[in-house]
């Protein structure tokens, strides 16, 4: 699994979700429920089409859409914090 470049500047020594603004956190919120609206709706999609067990798409969006959903998950909660 590809894990995401780190660059150095504002944050020399690293960044992690505890330095997102409020406005940041809303912005990834926003980003995220879009692509996750989309994948609801192609996993739905996909069933109410009777896409075949182990068909390619079929294996590879649920757990994309699963993914999404716990990137959303951890943003809700990064903002209780």
């Amino acid at each position: 699994m590809a894990q995401c470049q780190r660059s150095i500047g504002a944050y020399p020594d690293g960044m992690d979700s505890s330095h997102l603004t409020e406005t940041q956190r809303q912005k990834l919120m926003a980003a995220v429920s879009r692509q996750l609206q989309y994948l609801h709706k192609l996993c739905t999609r996909m069933q109410r089409l009777h896409f075949p067990e182990g068909d390619p798409l079929d294996v590879a969006a649920h757990p994309a859409r699963d993914a999404i959903q716990k990137l959303m998950d951890e943003a809700r909660r990064v903002g209780r914090r």
